[in-house]
């Protein structure tokens, strides 16, 4: 069988990762910079500087998003040509969409409502993550990669219990928001954001070796 479509599939979603863990890394410097700046500097002009480093960087880290998510879409697209998870996986990415759009229309309508549609967001992306791991791990047993079936399965565990652990932190942060805990709902999100850097390590690792078993 000619697994062209899947080799380019995988690369693409190995770029797409490569791009989404950079722009993680940059909301992490981005929301750590205005977590200390606004707790450190007095003066209104200070402030205002401090708050346009972060906007800047968080601008950068959207764009870098945007990015990795087209790539990613062209990537699962490809190799959903030859293996039925990644058709999964692209069904839930679009559910994880309009979740995203749901949370941005009820922004301002209370922070356990806006919540909800984080904790729907993030199980779409946990989704995203199983149904691609699950399709890589169908590939190499088609052509017969016992290595990459090894780190396919252990990768699926890792991811399993991040992602449970990410799920918890945003439904603690969602709570702590909602009590005005604006300090501590800000740190609950920098570790989820810090957990789903090692969820990214683990994922970009497979899908490098997934890249050569072709």
């Amino acid at each position: 069988m000619d697994y062209t479509n899947s080799q380019k599939g995988i690369q693409k979603i190995f770029i797409g990762e490569i791009l989404t863990l950079i722009s993680v890394l940059i909301s992490v410097i981005a929301t750590i910079l205005m977590f200390i700046t606004g707790r450190s500097l007095n003066t209104a002009v200070s402030s205002a500087a401090a708050g346009m480093s972060s906007g800047g960087l968080f601008f950068l880290s959207t764009a870098l998003a945007l990015a990795a998510f087209i790539l990613t879409i062209l990537g699962i697209s490809s190799a959903s040509k030859d293996e039925t998870n990644f058709k999964n996986a692209l069904a839930a990415l679009f559910v994880g969409i309009i979740a995203n759009i749901a949370q941005n229309a009820v922004s301002g309508k209370g922070p356990l409502v806006e919540g909800l549609f984080v904790v729907v967001g993030t199980f779409c992306q946990f989704l995203v993550t199983y149904y691609i791991v699950s399709g890589t791990l169908n590939l190499a047993r088609s052509v017969h990669d016992r290595e990459v079936q090894a780190r396919g399965l252990d990768t699926l565990k890792l991811i399993l219990l991040f992602y449970a652990v990410i799920l918890v932190l945003n439904i603690i942060s969602t709570v702590l928001s909602a009590k005005a805990l604006t300090t501590a709902g800000i740190i609950t999100s920098l570790l989820a954001m810090i957990v789903s850097l090692a969820v990214g390590i683990v994922y970009l690792r497979l899908l490098n070796k997934a890249r050569g078993m072709f």
